[in-house]
């Protein structure tokens, strides 16, 4: 195989001196020449010089050196990967000993039924209660139908709000009158769960039903709120305050004058003579 003149130049890797990759200069038969020139840019070529001096080995030497922390370094990661499953697998004999070694735990009751100590927790779990009015009623006569539609309504909110939370309990307050929706109150088993739907309550600004949501009141707060409905409206039908203008939050009555709510004393609220005005 002949070899173009163009191709029989190359430097030395160490010296970088030129000469020709021929029988005379490199001392190599014709078929080795033609190996080293398929090789390509995967050999480095020195001369008879570099390798006479031993500067070949040097290279070699140094580059054992530079090799050698990259593979300490994977050796190491390898070891402590190593050490990390002898660990797991010591832990889990551990746990698998501790099983063995604890006394036989009682057989579960029956499906479909709870035992004792079961249904003394599940009683004394806390409930935090949240209430929504506007709620649309179920149409349904069924009482398990309506349930079930008012649990998918409030989990399609809490779903809007994004948070995932367990609704325990879904009723509707007071009797059923066909021309009105009844408050319905859900609970939850978290202060967390509870806290973040209440704060998360602006976004029902772009919610498809137009609801309001406050947290369930004790009886007291009850009847304080009642209190200040009847107020409210006593206001709006005698004083002819319009409804924009009148507000109740956090259980206080506020009337906006000049662009600005003030909220109207405890002792006011319950003077029949009281004048917003």
């Amino acid at each position: 195989m002949d070899i173009p003149a163009h191709e029989l130049d190359f430097d030395c890797f160490s010296c970088g001196v030129s000469f020709h990759l021929t029988t005379n200069c490199t001392k190599l038969n014709e078929t080795a020449i033609n190996g080293v020139k398929a090789l390509g840019n995967n050999a480095l070529l020195l001369c008879n010089e570099c390798v006479a001096t031993k500067q070949r080995d040097r290279l070699i030497e140094t580059a054992a050196k530079i090799q050698q922390p990259k593979e300490d370094k994977q050796m190491k990661a390898l070891q402590t990967e190593v050490s990390e499953i002898k660990k797991s697998i010591y832990e889990l004999n551990e746990s698998f000993a501790k099983k063995a070694a604890a006394p036989p735990q009682p057989p579960l009751p029956p499906t479909g039924t709870t035992s004792a100590t079961a249904q003394h927790k599940m009683d004394h779990i806390p409930r935090e209660g949240i209430r929504v009015r506007g709620l649309p009623e179920s149409t349904s006569k069924d009482p398990r139908e309506m349930n079930i539609q008012d649990m998918n309504e409030i989990k399609k909110m809490t779903d809007f709000l994004s948070v995932n939370c367990e609704i325990n309990e879904v009723k509707r307050i007071g009797p059923y009158q066909a021309d009105r929706n009844r408050t319905v109150v859900f609970t939850v088993t978290s202060k967390y769960h509870k806290r973040l739907i209440l704060l998360s309550l602006s976004k029902l600004k772009e919610y498809d039903k137009v609801l309001f949501v406050s947290k369930e009141l004790n009886s007291e707060e009850a009847k304080l709120e009642r209190a200040l409905l009847r107020k409210r409206k006593e206001l709006i039908e005698d004083h002819e305050l319009a409804r924009k203008d009148i507000r109740i939050r956090d259980l206080k009555l506020s009337i906006r004058k000049n662009g600005e709510w003030n909220a109207i004393s405890d002792s006011d609220i319950f003077n029949p003579e009281y004048d917003p005005k």
